[in-house]
C-alpha cells in the first residue's frame, strides 16, 4: 500500500463529493438558512480550503467569512447561490491543480 497515493485519492474523492452534492442540490436547497454554514465549515475542514481564501474569492472580509461559517450570518438568499457556486469552482479548480502531475 501506498499511503500516500491512498490519501492523495482520498483528497480528490472529498473535493469530487463536494461538488457532486453542490450540483445535485436544488436551489432552494442551497437557499435554505444553515447550508452555506455546513458547505463553507465542510470546504475548510475536508477539501483544503482556508476561510482566508474563501474571502478572496468572495470578496468578503476574514470576519464575514467567520460570521457565515459559524451562522452568525448569512448572504441575502440571492446571493447564497452566487457564493455556494464561486466556492464549489474554487474547489474544483484546487481538485484539477492536484490531478496535474
Amino acid at each position: 500500500m501506498n499511503v500516500h497515493r491512498e490519501l492523495f485519492e482520498l483528497s480528490i474523492y472529498v473535493r469530487q463529493k463536494f461538488i457532486n452534492v453542490i450540483d445535485s442540490a436544488t436551489v432552494d436547497e442551497l437557499k435554505q438558512d444553515g447550508s452555506l454554514k455546513y458547505l463553507l465549515q465542510y470546504a475548510c475542514d475536508h477539501c483544503g480550503i482556508s476561510s482566508q481564501r474563501i474571502g478572496e474569492i468572495m470578496e468578503a472580509s476574514y470576519a464575514t467569512i467567520s460570521r457565515w461559517k459559524s451562522g452568525k450570518a448569512t448572504p441575502h438568499p440571492q446571493y447564497r447561490i452566487e457564493v455556494i457556486r464561486k466556492l464549489r469552482d474554487a474547489i474544483e479548480s484546487d481538485m484539477q491543480d492536484l490531478k496535474k502531475p
